[in-house]
C-alpha cells in the first residue's frame, strides 16, 4: 500500500524549505493560508513588473496576514 500522501509536504519537497517566493498574480489569501499551514513555512508575495520593480514591493517574510503585497 503507498502513503505517499501522509508525508507532508514539506517533507516531500526535501525538508530544507525556509520560505517561499511567489512572483505572479496576486493569490488567493485561501491559497497563502493553506501553503503556510500545510508546510509550516513563510510565504513572501511579490508584485509588480519583474523587469524593475518586484523585487521592491513584496511581503514582509515575517508578516502573517494573507490577502496584500507591500
Amino acid at each position: 500500500m503507498f502513503f505517499g500522501n501522509l508525508i507532508p509536504l514539506k517533507k516531500r519537497l526535501g525538508g530544507n524549505i525556509e520560505f517561499m517566493l511567489t512572483g505572479s498574480a496576486p493569490i488567493k489569501p485561501e491559497v497563502m493560508d493553506f501553503l503556510k499551514v500545510s508546510m509550516g513555512i513563510n510565504m513572501v508575495e511579490g508584485y509588480g513588473m519583474t523587469e524593475n520593480a518586484a523585487s521592491h514591493c513584496t511581503t514582509r517574510i515575517d508578516d502573517v496576514m494573507s490577502g496584500h503585497v507591500g
